[in-house]
């Protein structure tokens, strides 16, 4: 017989993900609180804590770790990012070392 296929599935966000992330996305479209960019989310602290130093390096923004307790998740994120040009500075560097691309949250 032939191998069994596999077929990739999307994660699956909990219902308490899904408000936080609306809530951040109606911050950034109202432009109220502060813009960071996210750059990760772990369900290992060890693993977000690794990033967090190897972010530092990269920038002169702050880099830290915001736990969501209720999902199980560790999302490291940089800033606040008020200076566009090294926002994008930034992107490029973590893209290039193959660290993913960040994206946009307001908290």
């Amino acid at each position: 017989p032939s191998p069994p296929v596999q077929v990739a599935t999307a994660p699956v966000m909990q219902d308490n993900e899904v408000e936080t992330v609306a809530a951040e996305r109606l911050r950034i479209e109202r432009g109220e609180g502060n813009e960071y960019l996210q750059v990760g989310a772990f369900a290992n602290l060890e693993s977000a804590r690794s990033l967090v130093a190897r972010l530092s390096e990269m920038t002169p923004m702050e880099v830290f770790i915001q736990t969501d307790a209720a999902a199980g998740l560790h999302k490291v994120r940089v800033g606040p990012v008020r200076d566009e040009a090294l926002a994008r500075e930034l992107v490029n560097s973590l893209e290039s070392a193959r660290l993913g691309t960040p994206f946009r949250v307001r908290i």
